[in-house]
């Protein structure tokens, strides 16, 4: 690795929104690839129902989460042991070849095998995006992270609001959906070029010898705490994700929301998110446990009120409402994963925490779709979770408040970050 695509640590270059320019540019290249993503997923299924059979389709969005889980965890590996700036190139040779193939040859049986690569690709640029902020954090001793991790989304958050508005224009203008595919193929290719000229390693030398001497996989050495959290977290995930696929349909259907009002009602989710996640991450630094507790508390209320609320203005207020809890989550979530965890095994952690989280998908988005159908409303899917995800709050209690400190005399004399929630 060359000297210059290592970062030096401790520079005194001024930072722009809690970020030095290596993570602005990081964050630009995510955002172009979230581009690459979301101008054509806003639209993907309708695409599929038009091409494919429903029983076709269910077998795609499977084989699609194969890949993803089998890209969470290798990412982390070969990132550990390439470095980020390697491995995010690499990320987006799949995304290039299977939306290529998808837009030349969307047919069956070979739509899954062309989805799955693209899902393999992008969750690559899913752990980067969490492990080369991690390195930084770790590197320069941060007392933000949940600022950091955040801030590197912000490009993303946007580009994920913008995409259905641009990719909604396209089709008026004629385009079709293929054309989108191309499209974001093209700019999967640039951010391969702008990643390769902009990018430095967030890995230093001495920390990539170190995880090329380590185990490949080794679940003891990611700490007490990780699997404490993990334990926390993955009752409520499981419920978040037995309703949360089926957010338009409630929209659309129970609370008789029009289509288009509903895409630009999800634009809104993401652009507040971006608005947010700055001042809501000042928030969560100061005690990254207890933000995390109430950004769940908060995305269990949402789940709630989706299921009991109707009307325009209700939901747009949930939308802007839903988008802090969720900037928290994500932002104090991140931080707490890789605390305990050593340098050389940060890839790893992001990679395993987020297949243990997506492997709750493969049984409750399938579990959601059953209560559907028996209870005949998606209503009382929401309330279902609502309530399970507030049960599983005491199980996140527990594991936030067993978490011991991993910080050294003089950070504790500085920060809250690590206090118990009893404590508060």
């Amino acid at each position: 690795m060359n000297t210059s695509d290592q970062i030096i640590v401790g520079n005194s270059t001024r930072t722009i929104l809690g970020l030095k320019p290596n993570l602005w540019r990081l964050a630009l290249i995510v955002g172009l690839a979230q581009t690459s993503m979301s101008l054509w997923t806003w639209q993907y299924s309708i695409f599929l129902e038009n091409i494919i059979q429903p029983w076709q389709m269910g077998i795609t969005f499977s084989t699609s989460t194969v890949a993803s889980l089998a890209g969470y965890m290798s990412s982390g590996i070969i990132s550990d042991h390439l470095g980020r700036k390697r491995t995010l190139m690499i990320s987006f040779i799949p995304m290039i070849i299977g939306l290529l193939l998808f837009a030349t040859f969307p047919i069956w049986p070979f739509i899954p095998f062309e989805v799955a690569m693209v899902q393999f690709g992008w969750a690559f640029v899913i752990i980067i995006a969490r492990t080369f902020p991690a390195d930084i954090i770790a590197a320069e001793k941060a007392k933000d992270p949940a600022r950091k991790f955040m801030m590197v989304l912000l490009p993303a958050f946007a580009m994920d609001g913008l995409s259905p508005i641009i990719g909604a224009n396209l089709f008026i203008l004629g385009f079709k959906p293929t054309d989108l595919y191309l499209i974001a193929a093209f700019m999967a290719l640039v951010s391969i070029i702008v990643s390769y000229r902009f990018i430095r390693e967030s890995m230093s030398a001495e920390i990539l010898e170190k995880a090329k001497i380590g185990p490949k996989i080794s679940f003891r050495n990611l700490g007490t705490n990780f699997w404490k959290l993990v334990a926390g977290m993955i009752g409520f995930v499981f419920f978040f994700n037995t309703a949360l696929p089926y957010w338009g349909n409630l929209v659309v259907g129970e609370w008789g929301i029009d289509v288009i009002a509903f895409g630009y009602v999800y634009s809104t989710f993401s652009l507040s998110s971006a608005i947010m996640m700055y001042a809501s991450n000042i928030l969560a630094d100061r005690n990254l446990k207890i933000a995390l507790f109430g950004a769940i508390l908060g995305n269990v209320i949402v789940i709630s009120l989706l299921g009991a609320s109707f009307g325009f203005i209700a939901l747009v207020a949930l939308t802007i409402g839903w988008s802090i809890p969720v900037a928290i989550w994500i932002g104090a979530e991140r931080s707490l994963i890789v605390a305990d965890v050593d340098d050389a095994m940060k890839g790893r952690a992001m990679g395993t925490y987020q297949f243990m989280m997506t492997s709750t998908s493969v049984i409750a988005s399938p579990f959601g779709a059953f209560l559907w159908d028996i209870t005949g409303s998606l209503r009382t899917v929401y309330l279902f979770c609502g309530i399970e995800g507030l049960a599983c709050l005491g199980a996140l209690y527990l594991a936030l408040n067993s978490m011991k400190s991993t910080q050294s005399k003089d950070d504790e004399d500085n920060t809250t970050d690590e206090d118990d929630l009893s404590d508060s």
